[in-house]
């Protein structure tokens, strides 16, 4: 939702013609207003439970939790990717104008929250493997419009079919890391976050070093091959899941 907003303010002031600077200081102003009230709500540490989680803090990873922890870290290069070079594709390559391509963040942001709280009930439905199969498949099928379709319309559509195949995939890769027998969840957990959040914020630079050689357009055809791998990834890692 956060990106979601951010996106649509970006549009509505290159819209507008206001400096980024100001979307700065109202962005700011807002976040500066809600901290003193969040930061009262942040829950304390309870030292007390130190000793009990020590045995499980020492119990090794499993791989099978850093390979949950791979796939996740694609979704979140390949989000990162829409956040930091989609808009600037879609203005340097498909001559989109700026407030129209400061939309392709919002468009995918829009339809991954909006099957985000469908996900639980997708999952009742269908096998976990199979959803991330899917969703990985969709993913790459969008990107590949974005990059072979010279219509910007097209491509905000085509992101905002990525964001639908990406938003169950990431929830189901926490659980099923957080589920993995013999280690504690907060561990699972924090080693999930570790590795999707540092390609999240590592490999996004490097696409752009990337484009600057061989160009935006074919830099990013390495997100539909990531995409590819998410698929790959489901039926290898999660197999299949036996309903009662």
């Amino acid at each position: 939702l956060g990106g979601m907003a951010g996106s649509l303010f970006g549009s509505l002031f290159a819209w507008l013609g206001l400096s980024p600077f100001l979307n700065f200081l109202i962005v700011c102003g807002g976040y500066l207003c809600l901290l003193p009230t969040a930061y009262k709500k942040l829950e304390k540490l309870d030292v007390g439970s130190r000793k009990d989680g020590k045995a499980k803090s020492k119990s090794r990873v499993p791989l099978f939790i850093y390979l949950c922890g791979v796939a996740s870290m694609l979704c979140y290069v390949s989000e990162g990717s829409v956040g930091e070079w989609g808009s600037i594709l879609l203005h340097s390559t498909k001559g989109a104008p700026q407030d129209q391509a400061a939309l392709v963040f919002a468009c995918f942001c829009c339809s991954m929250v909006i099957f985000r709280f469908l996900g639980d009930r997708i999952r009742q439905t269908f096998d976990e493997s199979l959803i991330v199969c899917v969703g990985g498949l969709i993913g790459t099928a969008a990107m590949s419009v974005v990059l072979l379709s010279s219509s910007p319309i097209v491509c905000l559509a085509a992101y905002a079919v990525m964001g639908i195949g990406f938003a169950p995939i990431v929830p189901i890769l926490f659980s099923r890391a957080g589920k993995c027998p013999g280690v504690d969840q907060a561990k699972a957990s924090s080693t999930m976050s570790v590795m999707s959040y540092t390609g999240l914020l590592v490999f996004p630079p490097f696409l752009g070093f990337l484009g600057d050689h061989i160009g935006l357009d074919s830099a990013l055809w390495l997100i539909a091959f990531f995409c590819l791998c998410i698929a790959v990834a489901g039926p290898l890692l999660l197999g299949k899941v036996k309903r009662g």
